[in-house]
């Protein structure tokens, strides 16, 4: 079973698509890393999966449950930035 499943993400700003059907899904254990141009959306997916944007279409599911609408603070997700300011 995996223990987190992005399910056909999508997100616009205005009229510009971020994401467009983004989907993948992790099992304990793996490690992933996320490549791609400056702009290309990397942080606005990882924003949707700790809850701080929202998505116009898909789930994000975690441990089997639905936290596509959990708020940020209950999904008990962290993250740690690259650069302390």
């Amino acid at each position: 079973m995996a223990i987190l499943e992005v399910k056909n993400i999508h997100k616009s700003f205005g009229r510009t698509e971020v994401l467009k059907d983004v989907s993948f899904s992790l099992e304990k254990g793996d490690v992933v890393s996320i490549i791609g141009s400056s702009g290309s959306g990397k942080t606005t997916l990882l924003n949707i999966i700790l809850g701080i944007k929202e998505v116009d279409k898909g789930k994000i599911i975690y441990n089997g449950t639905d936290v596509t609408d959990v708020p940020m603070e209950e999904r008990g997700f962290n993250i740690v930035f690259q650069d302390y300011a």
